[in-house]
C-alpha cells in the first residue's frame, strides 16, 4: 500500500470533533451546493432553450421566403405558389416547405371584438408539426361549397372573447367598402408564446387569397422547416463566445454566430431566382427572442464561474487548516525521512476525498431537485415574460458528467498551490509547534 494513501486513510477518521473536521464538513457542503447549483442552472438553461425553440419552430418556420419589403405590414404581396425551389428541395436538410399567407381583420362577437392576423394554411400546411399545440377541436380542413369556413383560434383569444369550439364568429376586413365573413371555430390551440397567441388565427388559404385579391395560383410566403440537428446549440461554443467576446474582433464574432441554419439559408437563396424575394432566417425575423436565449447562456457562464470560485476558495481554506493542524505530524514525518512530495500527497488525498464526497452529495441534490421540478412543476412562471408557464428542465447526463469531471480536475489542480506550504515547514520548528 502506498505510504501517502495509508497515512491519509488513518488520519481521516481521527479527530471527529476538531476544528479541522468542522471545516472539512463545511467544504463538503460547499462543493455539494456549488455542483448542485451548476447542475440546476445548466438544466434550466437547457430547458428554456429547448422548450422555447420547440415552440418557435412549431409556430414559425426556420426560414421564410417572402417578397422583399422594408416595411412591417400585415398586407402581403402575391407570389407564384409553385416555383422550382418548392417543387424540388435544394438541400437535404430541408424537411418541409409550406405555402402560407396573411391578412388582417377584426374578430367580432356579440359582446366584444379583437384585432387579429389571419394566417392562411394551404393544402401542404405542416399540421403534424403544429398539432402538439392543439387543445380542443380539430385542425383546419377544406370547406365545401355553402359551408361556413372553419377557423382555428388561440386559447388566449378564446378566453378573451368567451369562445368555444363550434361557435360562430364574424370577421370584418379592412377594405373599402368593409367586407364581413362568418367563420366557425373548428379548434383551439395554445403555443405558449403569448405575444403570438394574442393575434394569430388560422384559416384556409382561399380566404386569405380572396381578401387580398389574389388568384388561386398565388400565396404570400414560403415557410421552410429544417431537420432539428441544424439548430442544435453547442454549449462549449456558447461559453467560448461569452467568455471571449471582449477580446474578439467583430468579424470573428459574427463568424461564430454563423451556423447550419445560415448555411441552408445561403444555399436556398442561391436557388431563389426571383430578385423580389427575400430569404430570411427566424433569427433575423425574431431577433429579440434569440437575444434573450443567448443571454441565458451568459447568465449560465457567470453562475458556473462563481460556483467554481466558491468551491475552490473553500477547499483551499480547508486544506490550509488541515496542514496547519497537522504541523507536528509533518515535522515528525520529515524527521523520519519523508520527502515533501509524499507529505503533499497525504493532504491532496484528503482534499480529493472531500471533493469526491461533495460531488456525490451535489449530484444527488442537484439532479433530485431537477427531477422534482420536471415531474411536479413546482416553479411557475408568467408566460408573458418567459414564454413558458412552468420553469422547464432538460437534464443532460453527458453534460452533468462533464461538470463533475471538470469540477474535480479544476479544484484538485488549484489545491496544488496551498499544498506547497508543506515544503516551507521546518522539521525542528514544526515538532515544537503547538
Amino acid at each position: 500500500m502506498k505510504l501517502a494513501f495509508f497515512i491519509a486513510s488513518k488520519i481521516a477518521g481521527k479527530g471527529n470533533y476538531t476544528f479541522s473536521s468542522f471545516i472539512k464538513r463545511i467544504s463538503i457542503v460547499s462543493v455539494a451546493l456549488s455542483l448542485a447549483v451548476m447542475i440546476i442552472t445548466s438544466s434550466l438553461v437547457n430547458g428554456f432553450q429547448t422548450e422555447i425553440q420547440k415552440k418557435i419552430f412549431g409556430f414559425w418556420s426556420h426560414i421564410q421566403i417572402a417578397p422583399y419589403t422594408i416595411e412591417k405590414t400585415i398586407k402581403q404581396k402575391a407570389i407564384y405558389k409553385s416555383p422550382a425551389f418548392y417543387l424540388h428541395y435544394p438541400d437535404k436538410k430541408i424537411v418541409k416547405i409550406q405555402r402560407a399567407g396573411s391578412c388582417g381583420g377584426l374578430l367580432n362577437t356579440k359582446e366584444n371584438f379583437q384585432g387579429i392576423v389571419m394566417r392562411g394554411a394551404d393544402s401542404d400546411f405542416y399540421w403534424s408539426n403544429f398539432s402538439k399545440f392543439m387543445k380542443q377541436g380539430i385542425v383546419l380542413s377544406p370547406s365545401k361549397e355553402g359551408e361556413t369556413e372553419p377557423m382555428l383560434i388561440s386559447e388566449n383569444i378564446a378566453n378573451a372573447l368567451h369562445l368555444k369550439v363550434k361557435d360562430k364568429v364574424i370577421v370584418s376586413f379592412m377594405t373599402f367598402p368593409i367586407k364581413m365573413k362568418q367563420f366557425i371555430v373548428s379548434g383551439i390551440y395554445n403555443s405558449g408564446l403569448e405575444e403570438f397567441d394574442k393575434q394569430f388565427v388560422f384559416v384556409n388559404m382561399n380566404v386569405v387569397q380572396d381578401q387580398n385579391g389574389w388568384g388561386r395560383d398565388s400565396v404570400g410566403e414560403f415557410d421552410v422547416f429544417l431537420d432539428p440537428s441544424c439548430i442544435h446549440q453547442n454549449k462549449l461554443k456558447n461559453y467560448y463566445m461569452v467568455l471571449g467576446s471582449p477580446f474578439m474582433t467583430d468579424d470573428y464574432y459574427k463568424s461564430l454566430l454563423h451556423d447550419e441554419l445560415d448555411e441552408v439559408a445561403i444555399s436556398l437563396n442561391a436557388q431563389v431566382t426571383d430578385p423580389g424575394l427575400a430569404v430570411q432566417t427566424i433569427k433575423e425575423l425574431q431577433p429579440n427572442i434569440f437575444d434573450w436565449l443567448y443571454m441565458q447562456s451568459s447568465t449560465e457562464v457567470i453562475i458556473l464561474f462563481i460556483m467554481f470560485l466558491v468551491a475552490i476558495l473553500n477547499l483551499c481554506t480547508a486544506l490550509l487548516i488541515l496542514i496547519i493542524e497537522r504541523t507536528n505530524m509533518i515535522g515528525i514525518l520529515k524527521a523520519l525521512g519523508a520527502n515533501n512530495k509524499t507529505i503533499q500527497e497525504i493532504f491532496l488525498i484528503q482534499a480529493g476525498s472531500i471533493i469526491a464526497q461533495g460531488l456525490l452529495y451535489g449530484n444527488v441534490l442537484g439532479i433530485g431537485l431537477c427531477l422534482i421540478q420536471k415531474y411536479y412543476e413546482v416553479i411557475q412562471l408568467p408566460p408573458a415574460s418567459y414564454y413558458v408557464s412552468v420553469a422547464p428542465v432538460a437534464i443532460d447526463m453527458v453534460w452533468i458528467i462533464g461538470l463533475n469531471v471538470i469540477t474535480f480536475i479544476v479544484c484538485f489542480v488549484c489545491l496544488l498551490i496551498p499544498s506547497y506550504l508543506v515544503t516551507k515547514i521546518s522539521p525542528l520548528k514544526s515538532i515544537r509547534f503547538n
